[in-house]
Order: C-alpha cells, then sequence, then structure tokens
C-alpha cells in the first residue's frame, strides 16, 4: 500500500511541476501581421524564447531569455532577408570578444561610390550599441531603414576608409571596483551587476570614391 502511495504522489508532483509550453503573438495595427512572438517555458515568464517580426513577415531579430536576461545566441536580419548579425549573451550581456566572431563586411546600395550620390549602406557583424564611422570626405547619415543601416554622401577625394568603435571590457581587481563605487556612490552589488568598457576604433575597409 504504502509503494502505490509512493507512486501516486510521485505522479502527482511530476504532473504539478510541468509546464506546456505557451505562445503569445503581438500584432500590427493590421491585425494579422505578427509583430513579436514568445513561448514561454516557465510559469513566472522568466525563461522565454522570443521573435520579432518586420511588416513583411521577415524575422527580425530572435533569441533566447533566461531568467529575465539575454541568454545564448541572438540573430538579426534586415527586411530584405539579409542576415545583419549573430551575436551571444550571457546573463544579459553581450560577449564582446567572442573567439569565432567574424570580419565586419560592407555591402553598398549601388556598385561603386560616386561623389554627391547618395548610397545606402549595410554593415554585416555589426553588434547593437556598435558604432559606425566614416573618413571625414564622407557625409555619414542618421535615417534608420529597415534594409540598410545608414545612408552615405561622398564628398570629395579618390576614396573614403569606413570601420567602427569596437568595446573592450575592463576587468578590474576588487580594489578597483571598490573604490570606484565609493567615488560614485553606488552599492558593491551595483558595481558587480555593471560592465566597464574601453573604446578603440577599428578599420573595415577602404573603397574607391569615382568623380
Amino acid at each position: 500500500m504504502f509503494k502505490y502511495f509512493i507512486i501516486i504522489l510521485f505522479v502527482f508532483i511530476t504532473l504539478s511541476c510541468s509546464f506546456e509550453p505557451i505562445s503569445v503573438k503581438e500584432y500590427y495595427e493590421d491585425g494579422n501581421t505578427i509583430k513579436v512572438e514568445q513561448i514561454f517555458h516557465s510559469k513566472d515568464k522568466s525563461n522565454y524564447e522570443i521573435t520579432f517580426y518586420y511588416m513583411n513577415g521577415q524575422i527580425k531579430s530572435k533569441g533566447s531569455v533566461k531568467n529575465s536576461k539575454e541568454e545564448g545566441i541572438w540573430e538579426y536580419w534586415y527586411a530584405d532577408g539579409v542576415k545583419k548579425c549573430s551575436v551571444p549573451y550571457t546573463e544579459g550581456k553581450i560577449d564582446h570578444e567572442p573567439k569565432d566572431r567574424k570580419k565586419l563586411y560592407l555591402i553598398f546600395e549601388h556598385d561603386s561610390l560616386k561623389i554627391g550620390v547618395p548610397t545606402k549602406l549595410k554593415i554585416i557583424g555589426l553588434y547593437p550599441g556598435e558604432a559606425i564611422y566614416a573618413s571625414a570626405n564622407i557625409d555619414l547619415g542618421n535615417e534608420e531603414y529597415e534594409d540598410y543601416d545608414c545612408i552615405i554622401v561622398p564628398m570629395e577625394g579618390d576614396s573614403a576608409t569606413f570601420g567602427y568603435q569596437k568595446l573592450h571590457t575592463i576587468n578590474l581587481s576588487k580594489v578597483c571596483m571598490e573604490n570606484i563605487s565609493n567615488s560614485l556612490a553606488i552599492s558593491g552589488k551595483e558595481m558587480e551587476n555593471s560592465s566597464l568598457y574601453s573604446v578603440s576604433v577599428k578599420e573595415i575597409e577602404t573603397v574607391p570614391i569615382f568623380k
């Protein structure tokens, strides 16, 4: 009798602890096109997969969240389906120095750059929060596009150099963290959960400009 009681108790605990994934969708104003889809894997909704979509139905980005923080590989696309980048997250923070990070490269709207001609630009491999830069003879606009990162206008010269600002994690000793914590008047716990970075500029490519 006791044996059967243990079995029943085990089944009851197993069923009570199990959780069937729940899918929740948010739509654009048209009511038909999915904007965001979340698949929850825990009752407290702290563990889930999430996918964002463009209006045309193309996936914008997708990834996983664990304990309410981004975790694992997140992938990003342009609206035309071109892969923008794959970004590794650990406990909600981007790994800015992954061993398998691929070299950045550029895709221009036109085959060649010409003085005074606006050209849209894709930067493949650029992480969220990183910034592109161009040499002084390039007018770099800040317009946002779903299928490109920005628009550029060559102003003069025979070539233009493009690059990006790269972040490097700074690992501090416990003493340094305590001193910074005191000088900024924040708690030691807040300091432990923060990341400090140094910024360096890295060249991507130099391309010719035609008149």
